[in-house]
């Protein structure tokens, strides 16, 4: 039996051509969700769960290092890439 707190959802990508899955979060040992796309495709913006509490991170399309935008003890769901 495998409990679902431990899983650990990453983010990839696959080329809309077919290829490779590229996990972008694969050093982030949190789980991710709810990740919506930069208005330019150049990022992607996402939940990350960690004790008890929801922040947002974004990563950019190619990869690289994870970054956290909101600091402090909060729950956010559903990030929108919107203006408003």
């Amino acid at each position: 039996m495998k409990y679902s707190a431990y899983d650990q959802a990453k983010l990839a990508v696959i080329p809309a051509t077919g290829g490779e899955a590229r996990i972008l979060t694969a050093a982030l040992d949190r789980p991710v969700g709810s990740a919506v796309w930069s208005a330019d495709g150049a990022s992607l913006t996402f939940t990350i769960t960690d004790d008890r509490t929801q922040h947002l991170g974004t990563v950019s399309s190619t990869g690289g290092a994870v970054r956290r935008l909101i600091h402090g003890r909060q729950v956010i769901a559903n990030p929108s890439s919107g203006t408003d």
